[in-house]
């Protein structure tokens, strides 16, 4: 029991050191912001969520402008959960080409690595992302492109895909 919670205290500390500030779970806090991050699959049971939010420390970004918080956001998606407990939201390998702020819309263009993701992979991407933009006041659309290309009709996304997601008005 000790040993665990020197490891627990030990991965806090390495957060904090790497800049991120972990809030640990409790009510909603309009100082923190949620980042969605895939389960490991190795960690998925029958039935389980196959995303999980990880509540960062957002009061520093609140004065940022919404590209600011955009590009913040993104940018702790790509580098991925830092101690493992959760999956990668972005494939090894994949870059971010742009994320763009229009109105209440983010686009975020991606190299062609995020087009080889289909299935449920390519959902929980998709959602992770969403999820994790929408919380920033102002965004309603995420619209995620693959190398700049608008969509063609298909039921698989490749190279050249986009989709987008539209939520309600923010609460």
């Amino acid at each position: 029991a000790a040993a665990s919670l020197i490891v627990s205290l030990l991965r806090v500390v390495l957060l904090v050191l790497l800049g991120v500030s972990v809030v640990p779970d409790g009510p909603s806090d309009a100082e923190t912001l949620s980042l969605y991050f895939p389960v490991r699959k190795e960690d998925l049971s029958s039935g389980g969520d196959a995303i999980t939010a990880v509540r960062v420390d957002w009061r520093e970004m609140h004065s940022k402008t919404v590209q600011e918080q955009a590009d913040a956001v993104m940018s702790m998606l790509l580098e991925g959960y830092s101690d493992g407990t959760f999956g990668r939201v972005i494939p090894n390998g994949t870059r971010m080409i742009s994320c763009q702020v229009t109105g209440s819309t983010v686009t975020v263009d991606f190299s062609s690595g995020y087009g080889q993701l289909s299935g449920i992979d390519l959902t929980i991407a998709d959602y992770c992302t969403t999820l994790s933009l929408v919380q920033i006041p102002g965004v309603y659309t995420v619209r995620i492109t693959v190398n700049g290309k608008v969509a063609k009709p298909s039921t698989n996304v490749e190279p050249g895909a986009i989709l987008e997601i539209a939520f309600g008005t923010h609460s």
